[in-house]
């Protein structure tokens, strides 16, 4: 255990140049060494390279190093020998053919008569977005095509392969009815081992049975309607300031997503834990606190492997961070609550989970509130931004629709100069029906989550196939919304289309944005007010231009423009 293990490995990892050439004059071009604690054969040269590279299987196979089959994974390219090794390679092979064919029938359309009238959706989608003067991306429709292909391939149920775990991929209203309205009888909520470890065991999300309904009941107090009215004076200050610096950035612009995450952050850092930006630390603890949330969202989905610079790593270190800013809070909160200071006015959802563990005489539990805590801060903001900033871009994609948004505030007296007798409130944002159908629209189009998890808890038919019990099942929201029969001209923006009357059971699962049955988004009537809010605002004292024209969405995990929506506000002055 001395130079060979260590001075050999350590020369090999710094891997100077003047090491190895020192190597071969004093050695030749065959010699052997120890690396990683194995003895290792050095061989260079081309004649003796050749008789290793074509003896493969046959004299060796390719065999490396431990730790890159532990960060890597037993299931890859690199770590697959013989018969797995041909077939992965084969399949890279298919792959790269079918982007080939699929960029082939996608440049066909491209180079098409542009005056001619779309006859399929990959036409509609071009010409749509030719139509507002942007050019879409080889990416993008690639994406979408490769989508169409799926389901015209497999249909609206098909087996594939996720986070090593075999998995059924359930799309249409009828088949994710029978999902969602399964809780617990066929299916039960079960997020990938990353997902579970990170927001852990103690959240809403991976409860199950009695503890979820019991959890769910208390935190649905805090999205009461009686909650929702003492929230709206909160969104709409939080709003307001924000929409002034974002009007004084002048000529120069923003971006547009980390803004709106910055808004909603502080929004839900006030109304779901109750914590007033004062004790929220300096603008730059805020900052760090929303650049944590975004390192551990970006690790949410990893590979469940705990070692330095795994994505699994870096996601449970940002969640640590957050841990302990949010404890400081939890602990003020207690504090106050238990000196009366906080017993008045609307409660948020934190102090609520504290006082049902008194109420029930429990001892409180630390890391259940700073996980429960982290969780209501992701959803509460996370979900939100993505559907405020793709508002944002229809909005300033469509101008007749801003335009009719306009004309009904304008109905209802809120788009006067004076703010002194327009001040909002629940029974003024209930009237504004086509503000509704701009957001529903919006979420149709770019729900902010694509879908949810399950597992299967026996085995069961779903539409003519068998999901065996222990398989993982995934219903999609977003393929859900792309096939519903209920909506025309599936590609367009068309708020319209919502205010027309659609049957009760026909509409109930064809339109799924958060969710559905037991577990449906427990802040949904939160965010619609939050997001009607935002709409209303952003309508009255804004005019925008996208200075990239239509971005391309990304998910990851939630849906955002993979440009950040560089735009510049100028002030609205109230005539339409």
């Amino acid at each position: 255990m001395g130079w060979p293990f260590f001075g050999e490995t350590l020369h090999w990892l710094v891997q100077g140049s003047r090491f190895h050439s020192s190597r071969r004059e004093r050695y030749g071009t065959v010699f052997k060494t120890h690396l990683l604690g194995r003895p290792v054969i050095r061989v260079s040269g081309a004649e003796n390279v050749r008789t290793i590279l074509l003896g493969e299987h046959r004299l060796v196979r390719s065999q490396w190093p431990q730790s890159a089959h532990i960060l890597l994974g037993s299931h890859t390219l690199l770590g697959a020998v013989g018969e797995p090794h041909r077939r992965r390679r084969k399949g890279i092979r298919a792959r790269d053919q079918l982007h080939q064919h699929l960029e082939g029938a996608i440049s066909e359309k491209l180079h098409e008569d542009k005056a001619a009238e779309p006859g399929d959706a990959l036409e509609l989608i071009i010409h749509s977005a030719r139509e507002l003067g942007h050019e879409p991306s080889m990416q993008e429709l690639k994406r979408r095509k490769f989508l169409q292909m799926k389901r015209r391939k497999y249909g609206f149920i098909y087996k594939t392969h996720l986070f090593g775990r075999p998995t059924v991929r359930v799309m249409g209203a009828d088949n994710v009815r029978r999902i969602l309205l399964g809780e617990h009888r066929l299916v039960s909520v079960h997020w990938p081992a990353s997902v579970r470890t990170i927001l852990g065991s103690g959240c809403l999300s991976n409860l199950h049975d009695s503890s979820h309904k019991q959890r769910k009941k208390v935190i649905m107090r805090a999205f009461s309607r009686e909650a929702l009215e003492c929230y709206v004076p909160v969104i709409t200050e939080e709003v307001g300031s924000s929409l002034e610096q974002w009007l004084s950035c002048g000529e120069r612009g923003l971006l547009v997503y980390p803004e709106v995450k910055r808004l909603m952050f502080r929004i839900a850092m006030r109304i779901l834990l109750g914590c007033e930006p004062q004790l929220a630390g300096d603008g730059d603890a805020e900052q760090q606190l929303v650049e944590a949330f975004e390192e551990m969202t970006r690790n949410l989905f990893s590979l469940p492997i705990d070692v330095p610079f795994s994505g699994l790593y870096r996601g449970m270190k940002a969640r640590n961070l957050i841990h302990a800013r949010i404890e400081q809070n939890i602990r003020a909160k207690i504090c106050g609550l238990r000196a009366s200071e906080a017993g008045r006015g609307c409660k948020d959802a934190l102090q609520l989970l504290i006082e049902h563990s008194w109420e029930r005489g429990e001892r409180l539990d630390m890391q259940a509130l700073k996980q429960s805590s982290t969780e209501l801060l992701f959803g509460g903001h996370e979900t939100t931004a993505s559907a405020a900033t793709s508002l944002i871009t229809y909005l300033g994609l469509y101008p007749h629709v801003l335009q009719k948004v306009r004309e009904e505030l304008k109905s209802k007296g809120l788009l006067c100069k004076s703010n002194q007798d327009n001040k909002l409130d629940m029974e003024i944002l209930e009237q504004l029906k086509y503000i509704g159908c701009v957001i529903k629209e919006t979420l149709r189009l770019n729900p902010p989550v694509p879908g949810g998890f399950r597992v299967a808890l026996k085995t069961f038919e779903l539409n003519g196939y068998q999901i065996p019990k222990g398989w993982n099942v995934i219903y999609s929201i977003c393929d859900t919304h792309d096939v519903a029969e209920i909506f025309t001209n599936k590609e367009e923006f068309n708020p319209d289309r919502f205010m027309l009357p659609h049957p009760e059971d026909a509409s109930r699962f064809s339109f799924i944005p958060f969710g559905g049955g037991l577990r449906s988004c427990v802040g949904k009537e939160f965010a619609k007010i939050l997001l009607k809010i935002f709409t209303v605002e952003l309508a009255r004292h804004c005019d925008w231009q996208l200075l990239n024209g239509p971005p391309t969405m990304k998910t990851s995990p939630t849906v955002y423009p993979v440009d950040n929506l560089p735009a510049r506000f100028t002030h609205f002055h109230g005539e339409i």
